[in-house]
């Protein structure tokens, strides 16, 4: 990511509440100038868990859904 200079990453995937929260919050996210969920290409086994994982990364990170991030 730091060659083609990349300074906001988009993060997604399976586990909400565990691999993006990770990432999105680890101490190489920090190099970036703002890193983003996206809320909708990412899942858990449950759509409680999500909404949870996703209400404390809100306060870190930005959160936005695929077509805002395409905008």
């Amino acid at each position: 990511l730091q060659k083609p200079a990349i300074d906001e990453p988009y993060i997604c995937g399976m586990m909400t509440q565990n691999c993006d929260p990770h990432t999105a919050v680890s101490k190489r996210a920090d190099e970036y100038r703002k890193v983003t969920v996206l809320t909708d290409a990412s899942t858990t086994v449950s759509e409680m868990l999500h909404l949870i994982a996703l209400a404390g990364l809100s306060p870190r990170v930005n959160l936005a859904t695929v077509e805002q991030a395409l905008a």
